[in-house]
This record gives C-alpha cells, sequence and structure tokens, in this order.
C-alpha cells in the first residue's frame, strides 16, 4: 500500500516533533538536576557537582547555557538578532525540502530530514523562548571540547545519513 504525499509528510512532521519532544523532556530534567548556576553559564547540582559521570571518562552530562549557535560560535550571543532569523528561514526550507521529499516517499531522503527539522525545533524553540540553549552531553572531552544536547544530536545524525547515503539511492522513488 502506498501513501498519499500528505500522509508521507504528516508522518515525517510526527518524527520530527516526536524528536523535539524528546529533546525538550531531557533539558528539563537537566536544568531540575543541575539548577544552582556558578556563572559564566555554568550549573551544578544542589550537592556542588559539576558533571556526573556516565561512561568515565568518554561520557560525562554537565550542563552550560549557550546563548550562541553550534561550537560556540557567538557564544555570547551578540548577533543573535542575525543569527535568529537566519535560522528560522532555515528551518522553514527544511520544512519545505521535507514536504517536496515525501512526494517521493523515499526513507533515505526523508527521515535524516524529519530528524534535521526536530533538532533545529528544538533548538530553536530554546533560543527563542528563553534566549539560550541548554546543552549538557559532554562526550571524550580531552579530545572533544564540545558540550551539545540531543537537538544537535539530531541534526548531526540526519547531516550524516544525507552526506553519506548513496546518492542513487536518495533521490530514488518508491512505489
Amino acid at each position: 500500500m502506498t501513501q498519499t504525499p500528505y500522509l508521507s509528510f504528516v508522518k515525517y512532521l510526527f518524527l520530527s516533533l516526536f524528536c523535539f519532544a524528546v529533546d525538550q523532556l531531557t533539558k528539563y530534567l537537566i536544568k531540575i538536576k543541575f539548577s544552582e548556576s556558578f556563572g559564566s553559564g555554568f550549573f551544578s547540582t544542589s550537592d556542588g557537582q559539576y558533571q556526573l559521570p556516565i561512561i568515565e571518562p568518554f561520557l560525562m552530562i554537565k550542563r552550560i547555557s549557550n546563548k550562541g549557535i553550534a561550537w560556540g560560535i557567538d557564544g555570547d550571543g551578540t548577533y543573535s538578532f542575525i543569527l535568529t532569523p537566519v535560522t528560522i528561514a532555515l528551518t522553514i526550507l527544511i520544512i519545505v525540502a521535507l514536504y517536496k521529499s515525501s512526494k517521493l516517499n523515499n526513507f533515505l531522503l526523508c527521515f535524516p530530514l524529519a530528524l534535521i527539522l526536530g533538532g533545529a525545533f528544538g533548538n530553536l524553540y530554546d533560543r527563542i523562548v528563553f534566549g539560550e540553549v541548554v546543552d549538557f552531553i559532554a562526550l571524550f572531552q580531552n579530545i572533544f571540547p564540545f558540550i551539545f544536547n540531543l537537538a544537535d544530536t539530531f541534526i548531526t545524525i540526519g547531516m550524516f545519513i544525507l552526506i553519506f547515503a548513496p546518492i542513487d539511492d536518495i533521490y530514488k522513488t518508491k512505489t
């Protein structure tokens, strides 16, 4: 049974909204656990821990507030008046791309776009509502000094799939 393009679009839109919801839930839980601010956008737990080891020393949970965008670009949010509208425009373009791609009914194209859209919604929502994004996943801190969140993870996985999927498979129409 083939889905209509509209139903295919709605299915992937729901996946995006699910990613958004999971991202927001994790950020909410991190805000509760790491509620004590000790300046410069860093936080600790009520008992003074600034990080929680998950798989020490590879994976740690620590909360920082990020007013900039990915990888510390515009770390203090000075240019958010430019970057936020650009992010909104790019998010709209992703929605349009997902809608047009859903007509192809191609999983390798629609799935990563849905992940990217869900991540974009998560970080954009935080930026508009709170003026900053909560980051909390510290992975390989000795090698990779960045702290990120699930929205960033969804965006990265989606981009990875788009970049490394066989190009002839991406643009095939599935019936």
